[in-house]
Formats: structure tokens, C-alpha cells, sequence
């Protein structure tokens, strides 16, 4: 999920123009999509192409997408930094890596426990459960002060556009 913090400059959010938006996420350790499960495959499945299956799951970029990374102006990947949430390490080495105290932060998560390591190092936290993307953008642009759910609003078909 994210940190947001007000203390750098960021095209992120245009209409502030101070805001910078964060991924500290879990991930996995092993992204190189040519060894990804050889070692783990029965014989029975000898002939599977790897490849084509994590193509199929959405993984042919790998478990980061490469433009999944351009989405944020800092990504915090727990299989490059040996640490993972609600670790507070990982918490603070982002603040670390983005010039901001945890104070200055807002986590969004949709994990309790995330949610609960973040509050204790002094950060506000807004929990995002599953489907309710918008309502956590809501609560979001009312922390900021700015409005961030116009153009956003769900209809009958879709619960949420995010």
C-alpha cells in the first residue's frame, strides 16, 4: 500500500504540487521469471513453460510490473530491502529514504496489523478493505484537504473506478 507524506515536491498529486506518494508493499523474493519455480516443479510437470503461466497470471513483467514502479515517486519492496510489513523497520527505512518523520505520513493498508505497526510509529493510517478503494480516497482528500474522488464516482454497475 501506501505513505503519502507532505514534505517533498511531487507531480503525484498535480494539485498540490507537496505531496509524495509511496509503495511499501510485500513482495516476493525471487522475481527472475526464468528460474521462478523450476526447482519447485514435479516431474510430472516437466513440460510446463513457465513463462506462458506467469504470462497468463499477469506476471510476464515479473511480480513488479515495470510500470507499476513509474506509479509512485519511491517504491519500497520488501524483497530488495530485507524486510517486510508490520516490521517497523520497513516503515522507518521509507520515511529514511523520503526525508520525512513518521509523523508526516499517511499509511494506507488494508491490513489491520499494517495498519496497527504504522499508527504506533506516530503515523495516521486509513484502512482500505477490499472494494472500498473509494471510500479510502475519500478519507484521504479530506486529510490533504483536496478533493481526490471527482470523476471516481461509483455507479450502479461498477462499485468503484480505481
Amino acid at each position: 500500500m501506501s505513505l503519502i507524506s507532505s514534505t517533498d515536491l511531487s507531480n503525484t498529486l498535480p494539485e498540490a504540487r507537496k505531496w509524495r506518494v509511496i509503495a511499501l508493499t510485500n513482495n516476493f523474493t525471487k522475481t527472475d521469471l526464468a528460474d521462478l519455480g523450476r526447482e519447485l516443479l514435479p516431474a510430472r510437470y516437466a513440460t510446463l513453460d513457465v513463462g506462458a503461466e506467469l504470462a497468463w497470471l499477469g506476471w510476464k513483467d515479473g511480480v513488479v510490473p515495470h510500470g507499476l514502479r513509474d506509479m509512485f515517486d519511491d517504491f519500497c519492496d520488501s524483497s530488495e530491502l530485507g524486510m517486510r510489513k508490520p516490521e517497523a523497520g520497513i516503515y522507518l527505512l521509507a520515511c529514511k529514504r523520503n526525508n520525512i518523520e513518521p509523523s508526516d505520513a499517511v499509511f494506507l493498508d488494508d491490513l489491520g496489523m499494517n495498519l496497527k505497526a504504522a499508527k504506533a510509529l506516530g503515523m495516521e493510517t486509513i484502512h482500505v478493505p477490499i472494494g472500498g478503494s473509494f471510500g479510502a480516497l475519500a478519507e484521504l482528500g479530506e486529510k490533504l484537504g483536496m478533493d481526490l474522488t471527482s470523476g471516481f464516482e461509483p455507479d450502479e454497475i461498477t462499485p468503484s473506478k480505481l
